[in-house]
């Protein structure tokens, strides 16, 4: 495996996950602190909001963050589904 420019973010991730820890942005200015993956809990997180009704896209990487759906434009049938999966998570 080469390591190029355009890798390198998602590498740096995986290594990371394969080792416990995750890395949580500082700032805006690409700066990040290492921490323990147990730890993640106590620690700020990127949100995500997630509308179904529109395109949307997870970042592709092993980095942790909270994400918010909107479920108000589905059926009632699919929403109920999500929400049962969803239950032992919350």
């Amino acid at each position: 495996m080469q390591i190029t420019a355009e890798n390198a973010d998602q590498i740096l991730s995986t290594i990371l996950e394969n080792n416990d820890l995750t890395r949580l942005a500082i700032d805006q200015s690409n700066n990040y602190q290492i921490v323990s993956a147990r730890d993640v809990r106590y620690q700020y997180l990127p949100m995500l909001k997630i509308d179904l009704a529109q395109e949307f896209s997870i970042p592709k990487s092993n980095d942790f963050f909270l994400a918010t759906v909107n479920l108000n434009k589905l059926d009632q049938r699919k929403a109920k589904d999500i929400t049962g999966s969803l239950r032992p998570f919350m």
